[in-house]
């Protein structure tokens, strides 16, 4: 029997590239909690507003070629991939710069052995049947992209791992959103209750 196919995003979904991002433009790690208006999914208006930080000059640090050669995966995500590798076809759907990708696959390859990635910056171009993504714009526009073409709508969940959920903006398709979790810990029971049809409104 074929596995369902689970979309998974990089970037603040299983390593936390903001509190680097963030060293590099010499920026205080108190991110953790701005005002949740300046969080857009993307934290660059963030960074301008707050910090003052030239648009271009932020985007610099993903043009470098080893971006994730030193970053560890977050607390609990090796572990949660691995459980639902058993039950789903995993595969990383992530945004990502021409100078980068070595490094980003080479990161991906060495703590979750043998999972596809594929670089798209539209993501609602993929195949899967759930995905786990921080952003809440690349959720809505999912869920628009689903609504439009009236396909069968697919699982969204948003996971705040790195900024909590009461400090961020969510997703604001919230009817198609199963959850707003806040840690790996618990992630394939919550995927279970999913399949089960069983409608979760907050974990964590």
């Amino acid at each position: 029997m074929k596995k369902p196919i689970l979309g998974v995003d990089v970037d603040l979904t299983v390593v936390d590239t903001l509190a680097s991002w963030m060293e590099w433009m010499n920026i205080p790690q108190d991110y953790i909690m701005p005002n949740p208006c300046s969080i857009d999914g993307t934290y660059n208006n963030y960074f301008m507003n707050i910090h003052g930080k030239d648009y271009n000059g932020i985007n610099r640090y993903w043009a470098q070629k080893d971006v994730y050669d030193h970053l560890r995966p977050m607390e609990g995500a090796v572990e949660a991939l691995e459980q639902l590798s058993k039950d789903f076809e995993i595969k990383f759907i992530s945004v990502c710069y021409e100078n980068h990708i070595d490094s980003k696959r080479a990161f991906l390859d060495r703590f979750f052995h043998g999972m596809e990635m594929i670089s798209q910056p539209q993501k609602e171009l993929e195949t899967f049947d759930i995905i786990i993504e921080d952003n809440p714009l690349v959720l809505d526009g999912i869920w628009t992209f689903d609504k439009i073409t009236q396909r069968q709508p697919r699982t969204l969940i948003q996971l705040n791992q790195v900024t909590h959920h009461a400090d961020k903006k969510l997703t604001l398709c919230n009817k198609a959103v199963k959850s707003h979790v806040s840690h790996w810990d618990g992630m394939a029971e919550m995927l279970d209750y999913i399949q089960s049809g069983v409608e979760l409104e907050l974990i964590g």
